[in-house]
């Protein structure tokens, strides 16, 4: 039965209960999600540990409990194997050189950011999980902290270690535990092995650490992240910013000898810790964020670091290639991959070798990709870009394009492109410069593009009659063009997708190369807002070619230089 409502002033009060009745629904929903999740995840924990038998006969003594205190107080693994044996694992395998060089980075003390880039599957989270145990155990650390995007799992993730702890009857028997403090988000721990008692709190990405610390003066001296993001996580410019900057918020809460440990997989190539990687590639990466990147196979000899990170592993002699040859013992990557059962490529270049790919969109898809083996010696050419300089550290990229047209082949060939991080004009400048001349005795023409709306055109100008002066360097003339991308698409589009477009050989394999085409890939025009500098530059090059010498399909062109000082909006003359 509908309502009749008199005045407006009840229709409002009416929205606002409709409202509040459909925020409590969601809350309830919510919780009920959360409820469900963490009760999944107790099942998997039931299912993972089956009961340990207890110490019996002499290892039950006084004499065996304190020789087992005094071995583990100075190594894990020796805890680790006895506290937790193969038999409690229904697929038990031994621990590989990948696990001792993970706890070797939880170990240092240095107030750094530690990211450690792991495949899906080779027990990195269970075997920190079973570190940051250790050391609440064994007062290796005063006050630590677990943390993921959002608090229900930390929490979740602390109630796990209470249960460890309980369920244990070997460390129930060797340990003697007093709980003084037990809460959703703060332990802390007193034991025979550790009287002076330990902290943890469960943290987020939601929760700020500044000026986080327990009796006055005690502060963090170990953060561990995990699960920090995944494909439900905002990949904006923005979050991804945010994300970073709130896990350096998280180090700067650190004593001068802690350490922030973040694991987890660069399953994607917009997540954050890709995003450090390109930063890394870029030379503009913090020193105080390190990577660690374990591949699950890598081609390498044997005197070659397991790790690409400055943790070097000692591999022995001859080929390595599976991470974790214990458990996979690949001799190649298509039997490892096998094994490990990815979705699809995508799936194993970025959840397990830590190089996500980017999935093609509809205008410019991989399928499409070919690459020139020599070029004709009939080439005409534009260089086009758009010239943004980024303040250092934000990370985002320029992108410029040499495409050429030959008449005797009718195709188009991208004779060089160059797509990265500039803070300095002149630096950017000289590039391009450099760029047009490498390409002189293989491209004529070789036309300056430059994007042109008005403050571009304008600051762009003064960088280049600074950089002139400053380098007593002559900048030939440079086109300023003011074209909407999505409109002139098409024919750069169609030249692409019949195979008439081709790309410099290997240029995958180059760091700007693979970037450069990451996002032509995945461009999907500007309306998505995504990175699409690569493909800006592409489509604007392919414009200003046709403009200039007008490629035809019968392989002529028109010879005729056309005056360059007009332009409408579209940049068309």
């Amino acid at each position: 039965m509908s309502s009749t409502f008199t005045t407006g002033r009840e229709v409002l009060d009416n929205l606002r209960k409709l409202a509040e009745k459909n925020q409590r629904e969601s809350l309830r929903l919510q919780k009920q999600a959360e409820r469900a999740e963490a009760e999944q995840k107790q099942r998997e924990l039931d299912a993972l540990l089956k009961p340990v038998a207890p110490f019996a006969g002499e290892d039950a003594t006084p004499a065996a409990q304190r020789s087992r205190l005094i071995a583990s107080l100075s190594d894990f693994w020796f805890w680790d194997i006895t506290y937790f044996p193969p038999e409690m694992y229904d697929d038990y395998s031994p621990i590989g050189e990948f696990h001792r060089e993970i706890v070797r980075i939880n170990e240092r003390r240095d107030k750094k950011a530690h990211v450690v880039h792991g495949p899906r599957g080779f027990a990195k989270t269970a075997t920190l999980k079973k570190k940051f145990a250790y050391d609440l155990l064994h007062g290796t650390r005063r006050y630590m902290a677990l943390g993921c995007e959002t608090l229900t799992p930390a929490a979740n993730s602390l109630a796990d270690i209470v249960l460890f702890f309980e369920t244990n009857p070997r460390l129930c028997h060797d340990y003697e535990m007093k709980w003084n403090q037990a809460n959703e988000d703060t332990l802390f721990l007193q034991t025979n092995a550790n009287p002076k008692g330990t902290y943890i709190s469960a943290i987020s990405l939601d929760r700020s650490t500044r000026g986080l610390q327990r009796g006055f003066i005690l502060r963090l001296d170990y953060i561990y992240l995990t699960d920090v993001e995944n494909l439900t996580s905002s990949f904006t410019s923005d979050s991804i910013a945010a994300r970073i900057d709130k896990i350096n918020e998280m180090r700067t809460s650190l004593t001068d000898d802690g350490t922030l440990l973040w694991e987890g997989n660069n399953f994607d190539a917009r997540c954050a810790m890709n995003h450090l990687v390109r930063e890394q590639e870029n030379g503009i990466l913090s020193d105080q964020f390190e990577l660690h990147i374990f591949p699950a196979w890598s081609e390498r000899s044997g005197d070659q670091p397991l790790a690409e990170s400055n943790s070097p592993l000692e591999t022995g002699e001859g080929v390595c290639g599976s991470l974790w040859p214990e458990r996979y013992p690949a001799s190649s990557e298509s039997e490892l991959k096998s094994l490990c059962k990815p979705k699809d490529q995508y799936d194993w270049n970025g959840n397990f070798q830590g190089k996500p790919t980017v999935k093609s969109g509809d205008i410019f898809p991989d399928t499409y990709y070919r690459e020139w083996e020599m070029l004709p010696r009939d080439l005409k050419g534009v260089i086009f870009t758009d010239p943004n300089c980024a303040l250092k550290g934000k990370g985002d990229t320029t992108a410029a394009t040499c495409l050429a047209w030959s008449p005797s082949t009718m195709n188009y060939y991208i004779v060089n492109a160059i797509c990265q991080s500039y803070s300095d004009s002149d630096k950017l400048l000289m590039d391009i410069l450099v760029m047009r001349g490498l390409t002189s005795d293989l491209v004529s023409g070789r036309h300056l593009g430059f994007d042109g709306n008005v403050a571009n055109e304008s600051t762009w100008t003064n960088h280049v009659r600074n950089f002139a002066l400053l380098h007593n360097h002559p900048v030939p003339p440079i086109h300023y063009k003011r074209y909407r991308v999505d409109d002139i698409t098409k024919g750069a589009q169609t030249a692409y997708q019949n195979g008439t477009l081709f790309f410099p050989p290997k240029f995958r394999d180059l760091v700007h190369g693979k970037l450069y085409t990451d996002q032509l890939f995945s461009f999907r025009g500007k309306k998505a807002n995504k990175q699409d500098d690569a493909p800006d530059s592409l489509i604007s090059a392919f414009e200003m070619l046709h403009e200039i010498f007008k490629p035809s399909p019968r392989g002529k062109s028109d010879k005729k230089i056309l005056s360059l000082s007009k332009r409408s909006v579209t940049g068309r003359l």
